[in-house]
């Protein structure tokens, strides 16, 4: 009897506790991003007034940048299916969207990848295989939005003649991150000694897991879908920059398709240091190349305008399929 009573007790409290830190993270992410905001608006003296940009660019960018979402839900969805989840593609584009709130409110936009892992778990695929799955798809983000920024790095700095003090952090971190982030294709194929010392002294019990996860990536890596999802990966990316560069003219700064692009990989690249929703990086890195009221509205239509529609899918994901995902225990 007082087992079930724990148990039951833990049941009831369990939700409600997670409900309340990720009202707790929302409300942190918020008010860090806001404030770096006014920060920037007050340093720079920014004439900013959304009421007066054009409405319709305004919508259509905020329409596009959904769109980009949309596409890395087709993505989840095909490698999921590689991997032999019965998820669908209604699913997926919930626990996509649902998880990309978690990303919104969390630092270096990582708190997407456990929804999207559970999500699968309670979809009949292992733990290993969603973790590979998740892997992947980082690794396709990490890999274009890094490399881009380190070209766009480089044509600023042929076309100034030198590499100007306010480009080095992103380099920087754009190196660093793509560093980090060969390690899973290495992973998948070679078995690095110093590595696998580490991990068999450290995770002994969990081995087994790790040699699934390994054998997923591999699985992957020689398959089409690799092919399918880096394509989507492109178009996603390729629709974030349009929606910027229809955010920008929105205020009047007129800037072409590969001006944009590069703007948004250097505020992507910048994003990823480790505050929530990517405050200071963002701004940083699309300040680069673009006027200080362009980054303003794009922050409001990327961070504000889709924070909502990311909650209610989240929310929408939780209570329709609360049994079969298992979020809750």
């Amino acid at each position: 009897m007082g087992s079930e009573m724990c148990i039951r007790d833990r049941y009831m409290t369990f939700p409600q506790m997670t409900v309340r830190r990720v009202i707790i993270w929302t409300l942190i992410s918020i008010i860090v991003v806001s404030t770096v905001l006014v920060v920037y608006w007050k340093l720079l003296n920014v004439n900013f007034n959304i009421l007066r940009y054009d409405k319709t660019l305004l919508l259509t960018a905020f329409a596009i940048f959904l769109c980009s979402h949309l596409i890395s839900s087709l993505r989840f969805h095909i490698l999921a299916k590689r991997m032999g989840s019965n998820i669908t593609i209604l699913e997926s584009i919930l626990v996509r969207i649902g998880g990309q709130f978690l990303a919104y409110i969390s630092p270096s936009y990582a708190g997407g990848e456990p929804v999207r892992i559970l999500a699968l778990k309670g979809r009949g695929l292992e733990f290993s295989k969603g973790l590979s799955i998740v892997i992947v798809e980082v690794f396709l983000d990490v890999i274009l939005h890094n490399v881009s920024a380190i070209l766009a790095i480089a044509y600023l700095t042929f076309n100034h003649g030198r590499l100007i003090t306010s480009y080095l952090p992103p380099l920087i971190i754009s190196i660093a991150t793509l560093g980090v982030w060969t390690l899973p294709l290495i992973f998948s194929f070679r078995k690095l000694p110093f590595l696998e010392g580490i991990m068999r002294k450290y995770m002994a019990k969990h081995m087994s897991k790790v040699e699934s996860a390994r054998e997923g990536l591999r699985s992957i890596f020689k398959s089409k879908v690799i092919v399918y999802s880096s394509l989507l990966t492109f178009i996603a990316t390729i629709a974030s920059a349009i929606s910027l560069m229809l955010a920008s003219h929105s205020v009047g700064l007129s800037i072409g398709f590969i001006e944009a692009y590069m703007a948004l990989t250097l505020s992507l690249a910048m994003g990823s240091i480790p505050t929530p929703g990517g405050a200071i990086g963002v701004e940083y890195g699309a300040s680069l190349m673009l006027t200080p009221q362009a980054v303003m509205l794009w922050r409001f239509i990327s961070y504000y305008m889709t924070i909502p529609v990311l909650a209610l899918a989240l929310i929408v994901l939780v209570v329709k399929f609360r049994d079969s995902f298992q979020f809750l225990p």
